[in-house]
């Protein structure tokens, strides 16, 4: 239900005049139907979306959507940039379409207070990155109409979102760190997952 309520959403906001009204109130329902999947399914398996393919996923789609929708309440210029933002939710949720929605168990090494820590600064990173991408990219929409000053307007906004995301994700990294070395005895081993981040 959530999925068909984002895909409403991104299609209220690729119309040439969609307002923000429009398109925002059906993704805060699809973020209010979301997030009572999530927390029904913390629920039951006794630990947060972290283990599997399937709950990695919606844990970034429900945080991206919301760090979005958070942000745009206050910048306003992320209203036309949602349908650079879009493509993304869409991608994530088609791959939560087919992932397995099989529980995983929680291992020893999760059940720290550093993992939720660590994954709160990450979804923040990653949503803060995709405004400032969003944002960035707003001149190609306004195909140059705008004017240069709406232009260095919008870039200097997706530089200030762009300068937060830095921030998390470098406390997204320590705090990784300080984890792995409670956790399994190193800082970092330079397996995929750390160097992907």
């Amino acid at each position: 239900a959530a999925l068909v309520l984002y895909a409403l959403a991104l299609l209220m906001a690729a119309r040439p005049r969609a307002g923000w009204p429009g398109w925002a109130a059906w993704l805060w329902a699809a973020l209010l139907v979301h997030t009572l999947v999530l927390a029904q399914r913390w629920w039951s398996l006794g630990h947060g979306p972290f283990t599997t393919l399937h709950e990695i996923l919606s844990s970034s789609l429900w945080s991206l959507a919301l760090i979005y929708a958070l942000c745009a309440t206050r910048v306003p210029e992320l209203h036309r940039a949602v349908v650079f933002a879009a493509p993304v939710w869409l991608l994530l949720g088609l791959w939560l379409l087919v992932a397995d929605p099989s529980p995983g168990h929680l291992p020893p090494t999760y059940d720290t207070t550093l993992l939720y820590l660590h994954a709160v600064v990450g979804k923040a990173y990653l949503g803060l990155l995709l405004a400032a991408l969003a944002l960035g990219l707003l001149p190609l929409r306004g195909r140059g109409t705008d004017g240069p000053a709406a232009a260095l307007h919008h870039d200097r906004l997706a530089y200030r979102f762009a300068a937060w995301a830095f921030v998390c994700e470098t406390l997204m990294l320590i705090v990784g760190a300080v984890w792995a070395q409670d956790a399994w005895g190193r800082w970092w081993a330079w397996d995929p997952l750390e160097s992907w981040t």
